[in-house]
This record gives C-alpha cells, sequence and structure tokens, in this order.
C-alpha cells in the first residue's frame, strides 16, 4: 500500500493480509479497505491541524508485482 499527498508517498507499507480470502476478488477488496482506512485516517488529521481537504480521494488499486 502507498498513499501520496501533493505527488508524494507519505505512507508505504508491504504486509501479510491478518484473514485469509478466499479468493483474489476477495483479497483485493480486504487490501482496498485497509487503504481507505488509512486515507481516512489522513483525511482526519489533517482537519484536526486546520487542512481540511475538500472532493473526494482517488484511490487506485493494482496487481502487478514489480
Amino acid at each position: 500500500m502507498m498513499v501520496r499527498m501533493c505527488g508524494a508517498p507519505v505512507v508505504w507499507r508491504s504486509t501479510f493480509q491478518k484473514t485469509v480470502a478466499l479468493s483474489s476478488t476477495e483479497a483485493h477488496y480486504m487490501a482496498l479497505s485497509e487503504c481507505v482506512k488509512e486515507v481516512v485516517w489522513k483525511r482526519l488529521l489533517l482537519k484536526d491541524l486546520g487542512s481540511e481537504q475538500t472532493g473526494g480521494a482517488v484511490v487506485y488499486e493494482d496487481t502487478k508485482v514489480p
């Protein structure tokens, strides 16, 4: 997972999922869910710091392994 703000990476990590997925689709949804939790947390942090973000966050999902 990588979270970028203003084009710069602010969070990046690779972890094992805590739950066994029964399909690749389920695994993707689980990974995206964790990513969205991180994005929501960052937006709330920015709001608390007085820099509230307007508009939606764009989340991309890529299954390619480098």
